[in-house]
């Protein structure tokens, strides 16, 4: 599978290439990611380039169409801070300490941070903090999800692709319920396109 890389991520896409079709196009699959169709007469090289300069519209549209997965710490003074675990969103205890730590405990979660940190480098740090624990817990979680083997993978603007008896699934799914998560596998196994 064709991929592009910027500095921020690697987008693996499905290339068609037609004799009929005159210009590229890219079609962002709900499910798979990205497909691109171009001329059979366009070089490699063209279509990359070309696909190069769309890989922030590509990131940004991805990111409209799953915005469960993709929401960032909400900071609100009136509401309490959430993050969002298997479909629930549980709250955030936090308070200074000499460290940090990040743990899930009794329906909660505890964020203990460095005590000079400013409120930008708390938030930065609790995002951080977040991500790698909920990539864990995919790695934890996915594989009693199914019969099928089921890995995390990195988010590479798809939610998962099949291969042979394995199924890989976006490590982001792990924010949904796990029906919602079990669905995108079955439809995984079932090859369907959204």
């Amino acid at each position: 599978m064709p991929i592009i890389e910027d500095e921020q991520r690697t987008i693996e896409y499905t290339l068609t290439t037609l004799s009929d079709v005159h210009f590229i196009k890219i079609y962002l699959d709900d499910l798979n990611g990205a497909h691109v169709t171009a001329p059979e007469a366009k070089s490699t090289d063209k279509v990359d380039d070309f696909l190069h300069k769309k890989t922030q519209w590509m990131k940004e549209k991805w990111q409209k169409l799953h915005q469960d997965l993709y929401k960032s710490v909400e900071w609100d003074s009136d509401q309490p801070v959430r993050i969002t675990y298997l479909g629930r969103a549980y709250q955030v205890m936090m308070e200074p300490g000499t460290q940090t730590r990040f743990y899930f405990s009794k329906g909660k979660f505890f964020f203990t941070y460095p005590e000079q940190l400013t409120q930008q480098e708390i938030q930065s740090e609790l995002e951080r903090a977040k991500e790698e624990w909920l990539k864990e817990k995919a790695e934890e979680k996915f594989n009693s999800l199914h019969k099928w083997t089921i890995l995390p993978e990195p988010d590479k603007l798809r939610l998962g692709y099949k291969e042979e008896r394995t199924i890989y699934l976006n490590w982001r799914l792990i924010q949904r319920p796990k029906q919602k998560i079990a669905t995108v596998v079955d439809d995984l196994i079932e090859e369907r396109t959204y």
